[in-house]
């Protein structure tokens, strides 16, 4: 298991109680579908209603198949990023 950084925005961080941030530990190799699994429905059960329509982002870069093994860096920084709207 490895720290990371994770950071909310949106709706994800409305969930939290307008938490921007949480430490978590994750393993060092996963699938994408499984560090969704882990985010969503395991460790922050909160966000599991927005799952589907959210995108995560490693270091600043989208992830993106799920069945893509990504490898993490401690300290690295997960986004949580909700469709975004405004106008």
């Amino acid at each position: 298991m490895v720290p990371v950084h994770l950071v909310l925005f949106g709706k994800a961080r409305e969930l939290l109680s307008n938490a921007s941030e949480r430490n978590l530990n994750v393993p060092r190799v996963l699938k994408c579908q499984q560090l969704r699994q882990l985010i969503f429905h395991e460790m922050i059960q909160e966000l599991s209603s927005i799952e589907k329509s959210c995108m995560l982002a490693l270091n600043q870069e989208y992830i993106g198949n799920h069945n893509d093994e990504i490898t993490i860096s401690a300290h690295s920084e997960i986004a949580v990023i909700p469709p975004i709207s405004g106008g």
